[in-house]
């Protein structure tokens, strides 16, 4: 099953995933909190020219707030975090600020998002005590699966009904005129027959 959870993927893993998305405004108006993000990050030289934004959505508000905060920081403590050679405090200060968690009876914690989403996390089931009562898709007379499920990329139901007639996600046109979803451009695999989803990805600038 899917996970949502906000980590800050593309920063937990530079080393071996390349930063993609749209770091540009996407034309006129106010610019999206992620072209302000990469902005920031290439006026510190952190980042080079190319597409950014794979794992950030200006849609998410978890997104939207740790760009908010890192984007406080003065270069040099975001070069020391993003090329993990200073301290990992200014993250975790933004993590706590932006980012929920819930603790279990054993002691251990889970993220705000996988709290009533369906599924015993917690070895005691506390995620799941107290919940509203959900809401529920129906894929046949037999079987059921939350609502959340419902079009978010994973087949859930038997019958692959949970993801008909959903909403078509943004694409990437690969040079020989494929398709991929835009979310796996620059995430480190090619997924073009050709490769071209990797190409002119932007990447981290450390020494």
């Amino acid at each position: 099953m899917r996970r949502r959870v906000w980590v800050l993927f593309f920063l937990i893993s530079w080393p071996v995933f390349a930063l993609l998305g749209c770091g540009d405004d996407g034309g006129g108006g106010e610019a999206s909190p992620l072209a302000v993000f990469a902005s920031k990050l290439r006026k510190c030289e952190l980042l080079s020219a190319g597409y950014f934004g794979r794992n950030l959505s200006d849609d998410d508000p978890v997104d939207v707030c740790m760009m908010q905060c890192l984007g406080k920081l003065d270069c040099e403590s975001l070069r020391g975090f993003i090329c993990q050679t200073g301290s990992p405090e200014p993250y975790q200060a933004c993590e706590t600020q932006c980012v929920t968690r819930h603790t279990c009876g054993d002691g251990q914690v889970l993220p705000d998002s996988w709290v009533c989403d369906g599924e015993e996390d917690c070895a005691d089931g506390s995620d799941e005590v107290g919940c509203e009562t959900e809401t529920f898709f129906s894929c046949t007379e037999d079987e059921t699966i939350p609502m959340n499920w419902r079009c978010d990329g994973d087949t859930d139901c038997s019958n692959g009904a949970d993801e008909v007639e959903c909403p078509i996600p943004p694409t990437f046109v690969c040079a020989h005129g494929e398709e991929i979803p835009l979310s796996k451009r620059c995430d480190g695999r090619p997924n073009c027959s050709n490769g071209t989803d990797e190409y002119e990805c932007a990447k981290f600038l450390c020494d």
